[in-house]
């Protein structure tokens, strides 16, 4: 089975990007900020990472995907950047 790791700090965004996963058949794991994203990502070794274009505890979601190839990881990125609601 793929896993999947989705960080975003909003509860809903990770939720939304889960259940989209869930339902194509990922394992998905879940982090609100980089400290827990960097762990979950050593600890599973996902195979897609979605993160939130801003992580707290990280510069931003694409410096995160960065530090994440430095230190290993073979994952594909994607990055989903917030959009402002009127």
């Amino acid at each position: 089975m793929l896993t999947a790791l989705v960080i975003d700090p909003s509860a809903a965004g990770r939720q939304q990007v889960t259940g989209l996963l869930e339902l194509t058949g990922w394992q998905v794991h879940e982090a609100g900020d980089a400290e827990d994203a960097r762990w979950l990502a050593g600890a599973v070794a996902p195979d897609l990472v979605v993160t939130a274009a801003s992580v707290p505890g990280a510069a931003d979601g694409p410096a995160l995907l960065t530090e994440l190839r430095a230190a290993g990881s073979t994952a594909r990125f994607l990055v989903v950047a917030e959009q402002p609601t009127a």
